[in-house]
């Protein structure tokens, strides 16, 4: 099945990504209730409506509530939005750490429902975990970014780019006066961890010998304090 313009309205159905099918692109069906489709229909003005359905995977069975707009024209209807949305799940190094990898899912989960703020937060995070983890563990975050940057294990542009679009955009959401994160900010900062974590783990044998080098990690691996 295409997966061009997803989420869609198709012959009266959704083809959407099934979360719980792992993201694989499935269609999902209207479901009724006692004889009656399960929509509830809110007017607007002009006589045009939104349409909030209950629709099924037609793969594993599990529900999820599509909005759909109405027009007063009757043309066919737009699909809006589907909910549960599918997140962007970053492909990562088979080394990265559990923990890390479990910190960067969760911002993922959460960017998927659109809370962009606490899903950089999140990115934060995991940026500063990863340093740690790799033997940066004096100092603050600003800190930890250069050290790294200083022992070549990371680039000069890289050091930039997390600077800028993730420690930056992540110390505004704990510590500024509260304003919005837009998605493309996330989405920038989501790439610029994702790029780290391949920094530090796509090679890992390579970069754990420089690490040790640089008398951040102990011969066992292990950050030294």
């Amino acid at each position: 099945m295409p997966t061009d313009s997803l989420p869609r309205f198709e012959n009266g159905g959704v083809v959407a990504q099934c979360r719980n099918c792992g993201g694989t692109v499935t269609r999902f069906s209207t479901t009724q209730v006692g004889g009656g489709y399960c929509t509830i229909q809110k007017e607007l003005d002009f006589g045009d409506s939104l349409d909030f359905a209950l629709i099924r995977c037609n793969g594993c069975g599990h529900g999820a509530l599509a909005v759909l707009f109405a027009d007063h024209l009757g043309n066919p209807p737009q699909l809006m939005s589907v909910h549960p949305q599918m997140p962007n799940i970053a492909v990562v190094p088979v080394d990265v750490p559990a923990d890390l990898l479990a910190e960067l899912r969760e911002a993922e989960e959460v960017a998927g429902i659109g809370a962009f703020r606490a899903a950089t937060a999140l990115l934060r995070s995991t940026l500063e975990k990863t340093l740690k983890a790799n033997g940066y563990t004096a100092g603050n975050l600003y800190n930890k970014i250069d050290a790294a940057a200083g022992d070549h294990v990371i680039t000069a542009a890289r050091k930039r780019q997390v600077h800028e679009d993730v420690r930056r955009i992540g110390n505004d959401v704990v510590h500024e006066d509260w304003r919005p994160v837009a998605e493309e900010e996330f989405a920038k900062a989501h790439d610029y961890v994702v790029w780290l974590l391949e920094d530090l783990y796509a090679d890992r044998p390579t970069v754990v010998a420089e690490l040790q080098t640089a008398s951040r990690l102990d011969a066992n691996g292990a950050p030294i304090s």
